[in-house]
């Protein structure tokens, strides 16, 4: 299971937000990581961040992070297509 980053970022920046109204910009979090900003963006667009990166997120913003782990998940669902037409038929 791949951490996300783009998870940790977003969740970093609303608990800024919401515990004292700081915000906190990726720039500033490139700064902070000391990555570039275009690493940082390649970063939150994949989901092949460092673990060092994570490392180094986690100690400098612990107020805001923990310890946490920030995994995504994604459910599959197979839905039934007869069950959608049945519905088609009676909204006619």
């Amino acid at each position: 299971m791949q951490e996300s980053f783009e998870l940790a970022i977003n969740t970093l920046i609303r608990r800024a937000i919401e515990e004292n109204g700081s915000t906190i910009t990726h720039t500033e979090i490139a700064n902070t990581l000391g990555i570039s900003l275009e690493d940082f963006t390649k970063y939150y667009n994949s989901e092949n961040t460092p673990a060092d990166i994570f490392k180094v997120l986690r100690e400098h913003y612990k107020r805001y992070l923990g310890n946490a782990i920030f995994v995504k998940s994604i459910e599959t669902w197979e839905l039934d297509e007869d069950e959608f037409e049945d519905e088609d038929e009676e909204m006619l």
